[in-house]
């Protein structure tokens, strides 16, 4: 996801599940700045599903 600062084919995958009942939703947050930086982002569980996964893209970018 990194190398191309993409995440539609995650949220589609994500999309399927959802359709097929095994997963509820698909949270996005925001970027980071430069570092050092900081996000956050809240999100709720329920007892119909339980499971989080979480993932995240990193890109290192060398400064020459």
């Amino acid at each position: 996801m990194a190398e191309n600062n993409g995440t539609a084919t995650l949220l589609t995958e994500v999309q399927s599940a959802i359709d097929d009942g095994v997963a509820l939703s698909a949270v996005e947050g925001t970027g980071i700045n430069t570092s050092p930086g900081a996000t956050s982002i809240e999100f709720g569980v329920t007892l119909d599903y339980p499971p989080v996964t979480v993932t995240n893209k990193q890109a290192i970018v060398a400064h020459h």
